[in-house]
């Protein structure tokens, strides 16, 4: 999964974040994509960006001990 952050922080920023988890699935850190909010709207971060964000953080995860 992922999460959505949507001008809560920052007026103008977009970002989306997903979970670095180790072997024992705790969440030890993250990844995250920020984009402004001009140029990309909510669901054209999700849908260009979520599944790359997400396959990376797999990735990750699975050479995090």
């Amino acid at each position: 999964g992922y999460v959505v952050g949507d001008e809560e922080l920052v007026v103008g920023a977009r970002s989306l974040a997903v979970p670095i988890r180790n072997r024992e699935s705790a969440i030890v850190a993250a990844v995250n994509l920020s984009v402004s909010s001009a140029r990309f709207s909510r669901r054209e971060l999700e849908d260009r960006f979520a599944a790359p964000v997400v396959e990376t953080a797999g990735a990750i995860s699975r050479v995090v001990l």
